[in-house]
């Protein structure tokens, strides 16, 4: 009897750890979504020419980039992939403008 209450406390204190983690992971998400929220009201010509840019690309090219920042994301944080799907793809498409903006700054224009 005593092992399987080890047992139970083991895996309670796992399930607590697990839901600590999914919700710091939240939070962190939710603070840099943010962050580029306030980044890009600060610079609203900066989310319209991001905007402007990911109009322009080809549906493949659009794709392409979706699955490079949707990868992105769920590399550095891999509690994303059990988000729903309207919960997850404001930050990717906010993430697609974002990266085209600057690689417009950097590289200049990358539409046509």
């Amino acid at each position: 009897m005593g092992a399987v209450q080890q047992y139970v406390h083991e895996a309670l204190q796992a399930f607590d750890r697990i839901r600590r983690d999914e919700e710091e992971a939240r939070q962190i998400q939710a603070e840099r979504e943010e962050a580029g929220r306030r980044r890009m009201e600060e610079e609203p010509e900066a989310e319209r020419k991001g905007k402007e840019l990911l109009n322009a690309l080809s549906v493949e090219e659009r794709q392409a980039l979706y699955e490079e920042v949707k990868n992105d994301l769920l590399m550095k944080f891999p509690q994303v992939s059990g988000w729903k799907p309207e919960a997850i793809e404001p930050a990717i498409e906010a993430r697609m403008v974002s990266r085209l903006f600057q690689k417009s700054q950097t590289e200049g224009c990358v539409c046509g």
